[in-house]
Parts: structure tokens; C-alpha cells; sequence
């Protein structure tokens, strides 16, 4: 046995929106999520409401790829006119979330047979947990402007109910070996 999950499961999660899809067919809350093509537009001409609170990611990415103060923030023509821009500059389609305020949280977890959470951290920028609508961007990534920090003053019920959230999105997408689960 190796370390990684079947070529299925790695395959589909290095897309965001077919992978926000399928947690959502099976239970697991998502944010919102609207998806913009290069050279096609908008899917099914789907897009989210001006003035909504939105974060624009590279859809095949991860490391925050893409992710630029000009792609997150109230929706409005400019940052649009940034989609479009960041599709066709990466050469993929760009899916669009719902930005949730608050903290970023990430769950490590073991599959050995059934999937374990290895604790809570929260991702910290300029050391505070508490991001309010900020959101890591590529250049903060890029230089390691970042860090962790422990969830411990989460009450204990509330942690316990992250971790078996994440076991189950874990389940669901048939992640093998290390892996991560972001909220």
C-alpha cells in the first residue's frame, strides 16, 4: 500500500467546484459556488448577486493560486472583469465562493482503514486567528506570510464536531493516506 488515495480520488479533487458538488449531493455544507469558463463565461449564465461577499480561486490550484485582493470582496463588475481575466491568464475555469467571515480552519487526517482527524488549527495571517473577511492570498503564500495556530479556545464539543465533519467529507471524497480538510 502506498501513502495517496486511487487515481479517481486524486483526479477529482484537484477540481473545486466538482468536489464542492459532490460533498453537497452528499450531505456536507459547502459554501455557495458559481463557476466561470474561459471563452464560455458564466455556467448556465449562473453568477453571484452584486454586493455579495465572494473569493475567486483557480479552479485545478491549490497554495491559493490566483488569489489576489482584486478576486475577493463584494461582487461587482471589476472584480468580473478580474475573473475573465484570471481564467484566461491561467488557461482554466475559475470557481467562485461565497466567502464566509470568520476563522479558516484546517483539519489534518490519517486514512488507515477509516479516516481519523489528527486536531484543529487555525490558519493565522499577521498572527490573528480571527481573519474577519480577510483571506490568504497567493502572494502571502508565496512568501510564507502566514502561520497556524491551535483551536483550543473553541469549546471541545464544537472542535469534536469540525473533526467528524471532516471525517465524513474525507469518506465522501475517498481521500487515502494524509490528507486535509479546510472549513
Amino acid at each position: 500500500p502506498t501513502m495517496n488515495s486511487d487515481a479517481y480520488s486524486c483526479a477529482i479533487n484537484r477540481q473545486k467546484l466538482h468536489v464542492s458538488r459532490l460533498l453537497q449531493s452528499f450531505g456536507v455544507n459547502v459554501p455557495r459556488s458559481w463557476y466561470f469558463v474561459p471563452g464560455r463565461g458564466w455556467w448556465d449564465g449562473d453568477k453571484p448577486e452584486f454586493g455579495e461577499s465572494v473569493i475567486a480561486k483557480a479552479t485545478y490550484e491549490g497554495s491559493s493560486v490566483g488569489v489576489d485582493p482584486d478576486a475577493v470582496g463584494a461582487f461587482s463588475s471589476h472584480i468580473e472583469e478580474r475573473i475573465a481575466f484570471l481564467s484566461d491568464a491561467l488557461r482554466q475555469p475559475i470557481t467562485v465562493q461565497e466567502l464566509i467571515a470568520g476563522y479558516e480552519l484546517e483539519v489534518p487526517l490519517a486514512r488507515l482503514g477509516s479516516s481519523q482527524a489528527l486536531g484543529v488549527a487555525a490558519l493565522t495571517i499577521q498572527g490573528e486567528s480571527h481573519l474577519e473577511d480577510k483571506v490568504l492570498l497567493y502572494d502571502d503564500a508565496w512568501k510564507d506570510d502566514y502561520g497556524f495556530s491551535e483551536a483550543s479556545s473553541f469549546p471541545s464539543p464544537w472542535i469534536s464536531r469540525i473533526e467528524r465533519m471532516a471525517e465524513r467529507a474525507a469518506d465522501v471524497l475517498n481521500f487515502q493516506g494524509l490528507s486535509r480538510i479546510d472549513f
